[in-house]
């Protein structure tokens, strides 16, 4: 099973004041941190102590909520949701692991879309999807599946948005001959703004581009350049560069540069960063020559810049997918896909250790790691 999304590409327009913000970032990139994947040095995490200290969620896998090979985990874990682009629908599951029930439906119908691309869930018991096709929708549902409403926002196809509470707007992400970050008022629904974070011409990519980052900012990765900007009420700011080595970081390329990128057979990619006060993570993937491309989990601390990554006996974890979640006292949820598992000697005796004997058509399992207990202060 195989997590992904599809992106497209839009234009809009920039205001000056933007362009000037825009530029000053790249002028003064000294508040930029950088984090050096390559030239590291990583510190493994001991695969013994990453397993006693991981606490278990397993979803429950009946015919009603079996998950299909593309799909996500939206950002929450008082419950859990997995977006399902096989069906087009969202699961349900309770902290222990049993279903609960099914989210939306496509057609043409009252309350159905023609295509599901990203949810989240605001609070209460709501959960809001992004919809629609060639425009965009926001559908809000009740958590046990009523449908409530329905609003198009934007008149072409966003492939994922996030909510900020603190400045109670949604920002969309869009990309079509340059990639941009549209922003809506959520009350209103009035367009605020729209953010351009890179050179035209990138090509599109199958991913999801947004984080959370508490109630008054977002993050947004740009992941054929690497760089990790932060949007708040004062605008978007450049925050952190990912050294993979090859390309200089210091400026956005050309796109004979982006061209070249994309066709050496080692490249680097971050597909998803999250944040809290300690901690960056990062889940990145190595396109390699004649095989299936790498996927690690790396964990910056910032208060000594040192980095951690994620290991098992094969040198990196294929067999958990990207993490969800990082909670602000330094618990990070990931999953494990049990088909995947099964090519894994740490994680399928971790899974037989706590009982688990899956089978490989089975659903994730949910894995809570305690990032303190497995790095050393």
């Amino acid at each position: 099973m195989k997590s992904n999304t599809h992106s497209v590409k839009t234009r809009l327009s920039l205001s000056p004041f933007l362009l000037l913000i825009l530029a000053g970032c790249a002028e003064q990139p000294d508040p930029v941190v950088t984090i050096p994947i390559i030239q590291g040095p990583w510190n493994e995490i001991n695969a013994n102590k990453l397993c006693e200290n991981a606490t278990v969620h397993q979803l429950s896998t009946t015919s009603e909520c079996l998950i299909g090979e593309i799909f996500f985990f939206l950002d929450y874990t008082d419950e859990f949701y997995i977006l399902d682009k096989s069906v087009e629908k969202v699961f349900r599951f309770d902290s222990n692991g049993d279903f609960l029930n099914s989210i939306g439906k496509t057609g043409k119908g009252p309350g159905e879309y023609i295509r599901l691309s990203d949810g989240i869930l605001p609070g209460g018991n709501t959960i809001e999807l992004l919809t629609g096709f060639p425009g965009t929708e926001v559908a809000t549902f009740l958590t046990d599946g009523t449908f409530q409403s329905k609003r198009e926002l934007i008149e072409c196809w966003s492939s994922s948005f996030v909510l900020s509470p603190g400045m109670n707007s949604y920002f969309f992400a869009q990309s079509f001959l340059a990639r941009k970050i549209l922003q809506i008022d959520r009350s209103s629904g009035a367009r605020r703004d729209s953010f351009l974070t890179n050179v035209e011409g990138v090509p599109t990519f199958n991913l999801r581009s947004f984080s959370s980052f508490g109630e008054n900012a977002v993050l947004f990765c740009e992941p054929l350049i690497n760089k990790v900007y932060e949007i708040t009420s004062s605008g978007i700011m450049e925050k952190y560069r990912l050294d993979f080595g090859k390309f200089s970081i210091e400026k956005d390329p050309t796109q004979e540069e982006l061209d070249q990128r994309m066709r050496d057979p080692g490249f680097w990619m971050a597909l998803k960063v999250l944040e809290n006060r300690n901690f960056v993570y990062l889940f990145t993937e190595q396109n390699l020559p004649a095989c299936e491309p790498r996927f690690q989990h790396f964990l910056f601390r910032k208060k000594d810049k040192s980095l951690w990554t994620l290991t098992d006996e094969t040198g990196f974890s294929t067999a958990l997918g990207p993490a969800f979640h990082m909670t602000d006292t330094d618990e990070l949820y990931l999953y494990i896909n049990p088909s995947d598992a099964m090519y894994s000697k740490t994680w399928l005796d971790f899974l037989y250790s706590r009982g688990l004997g899956l089978q490989a058509s089975d659903n994730p399992v949910v894995i809570n790691l305690d990032i303190k207990k497995i790095i050393p202060n």
